[in-house]
């Protein structure tokens, strides 16, 4: 029997960014979506284009919830790269 071999990625591999939208409406009550995501180093929220974005208040909690999670994860790629920064000095 055969073993298969498995060669390592020739490129770094980097998670895609994730994409979340909340649903909301905009001052003439059209339904719309509040989104936010990674960016470099930030996050990003992405409104209705010159709109209000109306929520009620289980989606404002989920757009809380959103805007947590992505600061953390910016956060935390933060203390990812000044560690390995510091790694390679030495």
């Amino acid at each position: 029997m055969r073993e298969a071999v498995m060669s390592a990625p020739t490129t770094a591999v980097t998670p895609a960014l994730t994409r979340r939208e909340v649903k909301c409406r905009d001052a003439a009550r059209r339904p719309r979506h509040v989104s936010t995501y990674v960016g470099e180093g930030v996050v990003v929220l992405l409104a209705p284009a010159a709109e209000a974005a109306q929520l009620d208040p289980d989606s404002a909690r989920e757009l809380a919830t959103n805007l947590r999670e992505h600061a953390d994860a910016v956060e935390a790629r933060q203390r990812t790269s000044a560690g390995a920064a510091q790694r390679t000095r030495f």
